[in-house]
């Protein structure tokens, strides 16, 4: 599952959460141990964050996704 909205962006891969707001750095959660997202495992996890943060830039890639703002022409 991925989303953008506004500059803020995650992706989910089974229990895994990756999540970036806007213009802040990528953090790391496992929803089957910390579902309300307390603990950023991003530092401790930096494989799965990179496995995910791939992941995310694939998705927005094939599917137009725009950095935000968007810039009018």
């Amino acid at each position: 599952m991925f989303f953008e909205h506004n500059g803020n962006r995650a992706v989910r891969v089974g229990n895994l959460k990756a999540v970036q707001l806007h213009k802040k750095s990528w953090e790391l959660y496992d929803l089957s141990s910390d579902p309300t997202e307390l603990v950023n495992l991003a530092v401790s996890q930096p494989d799965n964050l990179r496995r995910l943060q791939t992941s995310y830039w694939l998705w927005a890639r094939e599917n137009g996704v725009l950095e935000w703002p968007v810039k009018k022409e």
